[in-house]
């Protein structure tokens, strides 16, 4: 019966069809078997709910386990080393880490909502690849500019030392 019952947990919406099961077989004494039409005794119905309980609740374990490996972690930037790049440039950085690190919270939250409701689906949209994508592009407008800055500071360098050469020369 267990290998039964563990072989339609692992067909497409088996869970479903043992909780069917499951709470057809409760409640009442006597029960007509849904698939072969016989009368069910008390006895054998509460076994074969205390095995689909059993089946059901290692099921949950497992995927509560695997739930509890992928929760993500909340970055953390500072961005004041950058406060003589472009204003709007590294408010765009801040706000999109804001938004990624978000996006986290969010999905962390969902993922204990569904830790704490095994068998309650959770259809939430996930934008967090969105987040990395506008993250990314906008540390990569950040890292340029930086380059920019930095390239403008070597000019000035070079064209202090030239200008000083000149003043050496009058």
């Amino acid at each position: 019966r267990e290998r039964l019952l563990i072989q339609i947990l692992q067909e497409e919406k088996g869970i479903n069809k043992l909780f069917k099961n499951k709470n057809y077989f409760s409640g009442s004494d006597e029960k007509d078997c849904p698939f072969c039409f016989q009368k069910v005794d008390k006895v054998y119905s509460n076994q074969l709910i205390e095995s689909i309980e059993k089946i059901l609740s290692q099921k949950a374990e497992d995927h509560i386990k695997e739930l509890e490996k992928v929760r993500l972690e909340e970055w953390t930037i500072d961005f004041t080393p950058y406060i003589k790049l472009p204003q709007e440039i590294v408010e765009t950085c801040e706000k999109s880490f804001s938004e990624y690190n978000s996006e986290i919270r969010r999905i962390n939250d969902l993922i204990e909502k569904k830790i704490n409701n095994v068998y309650e689906p959770i259809i939430e949209k996930i934008i967090l690849q969105e987040c990395i994508d506008n993250l990314n592009r906008s540390l990569m407008e950040l890292q340029n500019s930086r380059i920019e800055y930095n390239e403008n500071a070597n000019d000035l360098v070079s064209m202090t030392n030239e200008l000083n050469e000149i003043n050496k020369q009058l």
